[in-house]
């Protein structure tokens, strides 16, 4: 996991982002990583528990540079006529309901995009290969813990009952 976290964070850091946003921050896995290295960051997150635990990191580390909001993808109008030079979807865009939903979030999105600014969309998901997924994360638990992390009928029915939630590739 942390070498999938430091290889995003490289991606995001390539960029060379200023005044970055990012849609669906959860924990802050990756802005505590990248936030050093920009002028401003505002961050939104549907989880009100989560952006609790970002808000207090935050305040800890006396960043005054990072916004935070809640709210879904959507949600952009509290963004104030802002304008980013970097935007980061990242491991948010199997949880839409639709691709459409995806294109109605990056519309909702462009007139907060500067000129020559990125939108940087990680770790998408496509639902035709979950299955494969599941099982290849059940037998990657089962060859770290020596026991039996999950058959082909688990990821089958895993899939299944996550197919609403992972959209469309």
């Amino acid at each position: 996991m942390e070498k999938w976290i430091r290889g995003t964070v490289e991606r995001i850091l390539d960029l060379r982002p200023k005044r970055l946003l990012e849609i669906g921050c959860g924990t802050g896995l990756l802005l505590f990583r990248y936030c050093d290295h920009c002028e401003s960051v505002h961050a939104t997150d549907i989880s009100a528990a989560a952006l609790a635990g970002v808000r207090q990191e935050v305040a800890r580390r006396a960043w005054s540079h990072v916004t935070l909001s809640q709210g879904d993808s959507l949600n952009v109008t509290v963004l104030d006529g802002k304008v980013f030079d970097t935007v980061v979807i990242n491991s948010v865009v199997q949880y839409y309901p639709s691709r459409a939903y995806l294109e109605h979030v990056l519309e909702r999105l462009w007139p907060h995009v500067e000129v020559g600014g990125k939108v940087f969309l990680g770790d998408i998901r496509n639902a035709d290969l979950l299955s494969v997924h599941l099982c290849a994360v059940g037998e990657e638990s089962h060859d770290r813990q020596g026991r039996g992390g999950g058959s082909a009928d688990q990821g089958t029915s895993a899939a299944s009952s996550g197919k609403r939630t992972a959209g469309q590739p």
